[in-house]
């Protein structure tokens, strides 16, 4: 069942020479976890506050559990959606407690209690109710401002950017449980990030925004290893792009010798294709790719290498390999490709 669905939406603002966002499409069903990716100013914020009711698109429609609340005349106000958001910066009110703050916008006042009992076991603050925001840590006050936002029993729940604030390890911890807590709610969300790796880590559905459009859709296994394009590609993750000819229905033929590739083109075909850092694999073999080793930068589990092909020193791509590998700097090493692990642009 569709909890949400935009349809042409597009907007612009009076300093902008070209719309913000233009001509976007996209649905989401009930309890799907979908991320709005992409770079900074690429329009998915104006996105987010525009189904919260926050923004007013110039056209295109908005319909929420089947009823339009935006378009052809209608306008919903953003209290009247039955959308909880969480703030980047969370908003909490810094003169209410942890539980008024909770429970700040709820209706039902006869179950006001029932309600609360519920969140704060969710949230996982017992204990903490009497608290005020500056006697939280950050990842407390990420989730009072989740809790706040479903106590309220929202449709679905809109997440702007919830980690900026967090440091890295705190991050980690908050990506896992705020994405089980929302689970266990049982309820669609939305989440705006410009970090790869929260999006694949948290999302059943990502929908990657470049300049104001949709460059792709897809789960994360599929915008990662079968991206639509050299932006997306180089956006998830990080990527090698290669020119290349294609020879038969699995092969290309390029500067790092014959590849067998995932899609096909058509025999004679010029082509550009991608291959991860994690598609090489580095051996001995002296009848392999020859390379030389430029920079190595320690990732706990990986090592990252830059190296270039011997005889093409212009020619540098980024290669993973097992952390204890001994590999330096000025290393020559010789590279294969697993066997149909590149992917055609």
């Amino acid at each position: 069942m569709k909890v949400l669905e935009l349809v042409e939406i597009t907007k612009s603002f009076e300093n902008k020479n070209a719309p913000i966002i233009e001509n976007i499409n996209f649905s989401i069903d009930e309890g799907e976890f979908v991320t709005l990716l992409g770079p900074s100013g690429c329009g998915k914020t104006t996105i987010l506050r525009i189904i919260a009711g926050l923004e007013i698109p110039d056209s295109g429609d908005i319909y929420l559990n089947g009823k339009q609340i935006c378009g052809g005349g209608t306008f919903i106000p953003p209290y009247s959606r039955n959308i909880g958001m969480v703030f980047q910066n969370y908003a909490l009110f810094p003169h209410l407690t942890v539980k008024e703050n909770i429970l700040f916008g709820v209706k039902n006042k006869t179950n006001k209690n029932s309600i609360f009992n519920k969140i704060i076991k969710e949230i996982n603050l017992v204990g903490l109710e009497h608290r005020y925001p500056f006697q939280l840590s950050g990842g407390e006050q990420q989730r009072v401002a989740l809790g706040r936002a479903l106590a309220q029993k929202p449709s679905m729940i809109l997440l702007d950017e919830p980690f900026s604030s967090l440091d890295a390890q705190l991050k980690l911890s908050m990506r896992d449980e705020l994405k089980e807590i929302i689970e266990k709610a049982g309820i669609s969300a939305i989440f705006v990030t410009h970090d790869q790796s929260d999006a694949l880590a948290m999302s059943s559905k990502i929908i990657i925004i470049n300049k104001g459009h949709i460059a792709q859709i897809g789960t994360p296994k599929q915008v990662y290893f079968q991206p639509v394009n050299e932006f997306v590609s180089t956006f998830i993750g990080e990527a090698n792009v290669f020119l290349g000819e294609v020879l038969n229905d699995s092969t290309i033929i390029s500067d790092i010798g014959c590849v067998v590739i995932k899609n096909t083109f058509k025999k004679g075909e010029k082509v550009r294709f991608i291959l991860r850092p994690s598609d090489f694999i580095i051996s001995t073999e002296t009848t392999l790719i020859k390379a030389l080793v430029k920079t190595v930068s320690f990732y706990g589990s990986i090592l990252k290498i830059k190296l270039c092909l011997y005889d093409k020193p212009n020619l540098q791509y980024i290669v993973y390999t097992d952390a204890k590998d001994s590999i330096s700097v000025n290393n020559i090493v010789f590279l294969s490709v697993k066997h149909g692990s590149g992917h055609i642009l």
